[in-house]
């Protein structure tokens, strides 16, 4: 069925060799419970790659990395996220702050460091209890605090979080003929102000292939571009979105194009799994609506159109309100600004792995009982098709509904 694209998921989380990952609570955040400080970290240097926000107001740390990218795009070690305070707008002193952490990280001993945060826009990092955090004794800067094991990983993905229930985590594993087997896993947050590019979300994916910087950075650009960047809760995009990419080859290389190509289809897999999971922990969200338009054009025109739907206000609150009214889903593509002929639109409301229920055809409503519509309504994934020609372009995205929770979610998100 075109709605669920298939993903060989592992019951258990893999960490890739040569990584390690923890957790730890430094005091960003104002719940006293919660975790607020994660670090990734491999044994020996890595190639890098990463993919940032369009947001002009782009977050200190996110200047701080597309300079470190470009210098050292072999030979990262780590990746520091805090979590509570976005350090965004926040002028020179934010920048000096990334930095800050940056060095703490060297005097550590963790090498050269991503640094990524995520929060409340327009206040300073508590840069006196982040200094605390490393001093020698600390769990954080003796790294008694990381594990190669499943909770190492679990306790950093819960450190990402702020309005997110639920950490985010996701493995794959490929073998390649008689050769090593290789893993991909990866730590996403993200629950509101989620639109590309990217979205209000940070990532980290580390893998043990070995695999040139060059490369890399084109295999990540294009597991974004399917995951990540056809997403939408909100319709709004963050200062510090950062997906970076980590590989040490601890596990061996990939060197020729079908190599490569495995490669690309685990990472596809992890980025998907992750940017799935993000809209279903969408703030608020009660529903995961996929979104699958075809017979565009282009591929760019598709994903334009598809996503327009997507983040419209009027279609997530019938998607919430489980409300078969169709005509909300094409008046939006009607004004997405794409190329089609009217009288060729054809649309299917289409449930999780059950019944497809046909809304409109050649440009015309189909007859249709509303009782049928609301069995597919009603369940928690559903997705709608729709046909606009019979061109080559096609894409699918991902959104929620928009439910009273989400007002109330983002009316204190201060408080």
């Amino acid at each position: 069925m075109f709605l669920y694209r298939a993903v060989r998921h592992m019951s258990t989380f893999q960490a890739p060799k040569g990584f390690w990952a923890g957790g730890e609570r430094v005091g960003i955040k104002k719940r006293k419970d919660a975790l607020d400080l994660a670090i990734i970290s491999s044994y020996s240097p890595c190639s890098v790659a990463a993919t940032f926000t369009q947001n002009k107001f782009c977050a200190a740390p996110v200047i701080l990395c597309r300079e470190l990218l470009q210098k050292h795009p072999t030979n990262i070690s780590s990746v520091v996220v805090t979590s509570g305070c976005a350090n965004a707008v926040t002028g020179v002193k934010g920048l000096e702050d990334a930095k800050r952490i940056q060095k703490l990280m060297e005097i550590s001993d963790y090498g050269k460091s991503f640094v990524m945060s995520t929060g409340v826009i327009g206040e300073y990092l508590p840069m006196d209890l982040i200094e605390k955090a490393f001093e020698a004794e600390s769990p954080v800067g003796s790294k008694k605090f990381l594990s190669e094991e499943e909770l190492g990983w679990q306790r950093a993905a819960q450190a990402f979080m702020t309005t997110d229930t639920s950490p985010k985590l996701a493995s794959r594993q490929f073998k390649l003929g008689d050769g090593p087997v290789f893993t991909v896993s990866g730590i996403a947050k993200g629950a509101g102000m989620i639109h590309p590019n990217m979205a209000t979300l940070l990532g980290a994916i580390t893998t043990d292939v070995g695999i040139p910087a060059a490369v890399l950075q084109n295999c990540l650009k294009s597991a974004v571009d399917k995951s990540f960047n056809s997403i939408t809760v909100d319709g709004d995009t963050s200062t510090n979105d950062t997906i970076v990419c980590l590989a040490n080859g601890a596990a061996g290389s990939v060197e020729t194009e079908e190599q490569i190509t495995n490669f690309q289809s685990c990472l596809d897999e992890v980025c998907i799994d992750l940017a799935q999971k993000i809209v279903k922990d969408g703030e608020g969200a009660t529903k995961f609506v996929t979104i699958c338009l075809e017979g565009a054009s282009t591929h760019e025109e598709a994903k334009t159109a598809a996503m327009c739907i997507a983040k419209s206000s009027l279609c997530k609150t019938a998607f919430f309100g489980e409300d078969a009214n169709w005509g909300r889903i094409i008046c939006a593509l009607g004004y997405s600004g794409i190329q089609f002929n009217p009288t060729s639109v054809g649309l299917w409301l289409e449930g999780n792995n059950g019944p497809s229920l046909q809304l409109m055809q050649d440009g015309q409503p189909c007859k249709f009982d509303e009782g049928d519509a609301k069995p597919l309504l009603q369940q928690k994934e559903f997705g709608f098709r729709v046909k606009v020609g019979n061109g080559s372009g096609s894409a699918t995205v991902w959104t929620c509904d928009f439910s009273l929770d989400y007002v109330t979610i983002n009316a204190d998100y201060r408080s």
